[in-house]
């Protein structure tokens, strides 16, 4: 897995019906398009430029997925750089 100081965590749900699936993958895909983010890992999502400006992005793409947090089983927003996570739903990681 790629080392990144900020990500976003983003576990759909396994019981969610297909409708709501596909709406949710679309709205994931839209998302990383609007804010040029990548999959680094399975479910983790980063921007590809790790400089202090491009964490904006990275959290605008949770704040989004937040608003559709009841389709997330995990859904949580890591900055390494200033020490701080914000928890939608789940647990979280270390």
């Amino acid at each position: 897995m790629t080392k990144c100081d900020f990500k976003v965590i983003a576990v759909l749900k396994d019981n969610i019906g297909e409708k709501e699936k596909g709406e949710t993958v679309l709205m994931i895909e839209k998302l990383k398009e609007n804010f040029s983010i990548e999959e680094i890992d399975k479910d983790i999502y980063s921007h590809p430029d790790q400089t202090k400006t491009a964490y904006g992005a990275v959290f605008l793409f949770f704040l989004q997925l937040k608003e559709m947090q009841s389709n997330f089983k995990e859904l949580c927003y890591y900055d390494y750089l200033n020490d701080e996570t914000e928890l939608a739903v789940g647990e979280v990681r270390a």
